[in-house]
């Protein structure tokens, strides 16, 4: 949640949550789906944008044009993550009413979906339904062999981008792997 503080000011009764995913993982599947080249050039392809000197930008790269002109496709999709991620994980520190927040894993979702899914019918005070499990079994979840191809995205995404832009990448998943940023000690 990158703009909790927009919500907050609203000062209405809501509860959020917040689904980490792999940093890595979140990558490679923005690289999938072409996120480096598709603003702007794709009508189908749904971000607010801004104008600057007439060449689209997401919104939340307002202050970095320069930075983006000189990224390859790969690296914007990196470069796009780690600040988005960045700026999720300093939001939601900085939240005073953590009782209206839940925070969990797509990991948690998909490789143990009942247990995670009964956390937040507990915290949203609500029940299964025999829709629920359809909708589970349709999706086939749980899935467990969601990290067995971790490492050959990983040095995809490696040969792809800059040395730098890679490190803080892996970083990132690194702090993710040990303990969701941190956030695991604070909900």
């Amino acid at each position: 949640m990158s703009y909790y503080k927009t919500f907050d000011k609203l000062n209405i009764k809501v509860k959020f949550i917040s689904i980490y995913r792999s940093p890595v993982e979140l990558v490679y599947s923005w690289i999938q789906r072409g996120y480096g080249t598709r603003y702007g050039t794709d009508p189908r392809f749904f971000a607010l944008l801004i104008n600057k000197k007439n060449k689209p930008y997401p919104w939340y790269l307002h202050n970095f044009p320069k930075i983006w002109k000189k990224l390859n496709k790969y690296e914007r999709c990196v470069y796009c993550v780690i600040l988005l991620t960045n700026k999720s994980i300093k939001e939601q520190r900085e939240i005073k009413n953590k009782k209206n927040y839940f925070v969990t894993t797509y990991d948690r979702i998909v490789g143990d979906t009942f247990s995670e899914l009964k956390k937040i019918s507990k915290f949203l005070k609500t029940k299964f339904s025999k829709k629920t499990r359809i909708f589970i079994q349709r999706e086939k979840c749980p899935n467990k062999y969601l990290k067995k191809k971790i490492n050959l995205k990983i040095n995809f995404i490696k040969k792809k981008v800059d040395k730098k832009i890679f490190e803080r990448l892996f970083t990132l998943e690194k702090k993710y792997k040990k303990d969701l940023y941190g956030l695991n000690k604070i909900y």
